[in-house]
């Protein structure tokens, strides 16, 4: 007897929650290389951006509500999630705490909101390959914040003791020959 073929067709259809979401991605086999610290961050920040915009469904997200969250990261105190206290209070309570402090204490730095909004980028991708549909008219480059700082300038090109360090060479302090430049002896070329 031939094997009988199903006539019917499956139906896949995945929770457009996102926080189930998020989980599903910190699950999947691809992503075992990645740090638990890094899995937690997604998290939160799904949990964070429901706190901030009472949004649940990934369907439902509109370029204004990431506007809104991205004005909440922005008003944030800067030290938001280093207390376990945090993910218990409410936008209201953690924005009231804000107001307080002076203003180099308030707002996160671009470089995190654009993290933010870069794993945002990525929540989207992985929506649109379970077949969620996302809106067509997000621009998360619109929302990226322009850091004050070039690349290059945010560190020093050298710190003293690495400085001391190039200086002690036997280049600089005297060498064997020309041919042994590595060599500590009395010749300074």
């Amino acid at each position: 007897d031939p094997t009988q073929i199903s006539t019917k067709k499956l139906a896949f259809s995945f929770d457009p929650d996102i926080v189930a979401l998020v989980e599903r991605i910190n699950a999947e086999k691809d992503r075992e290389h990645i740090k638990e610290d890094t899995r937690m961050q997604l998290v939160s920040q799904a949990r964070l951006f429901i706190k901030a915009t009472g949004i649940t469904d990934v369907r439902g997200i509109t370029q204004g509500h990431l506007k809104f969250y991205k004005s909440v990261l922005q008003r944030l105190p800067t030290s938001y999630g280093k207390s376990p206290k945090d993910a218990e209070r409410t936008i209201d309570e953690l924005l009231a705490r804000a107001e307080d402090l002076p203003e180099n204490k308030v707002g996160l730095s671009p470089r995190t909101i654009n993290g933010h909004l870069d794993r945002f980028k990525f929540i989207f991708q992985f929506a649109k390959s379970e077949s969620i549909p996302i809106s067509d008219t997000i621009e998360l480059s619109l929302l990226r914040v322009r850091e004050d700082k070039r690349n290059r300038d945010k560190r020093e090109a050298f710190n003293l003791p690495e400085l001391q360090q190039v200086f002690r060479h036997p280049i600089w302090t005297g060498c064997r020959s020309t041919a042994r430049r590595h060599e500590r002896g009395n010749i300074v070329k």
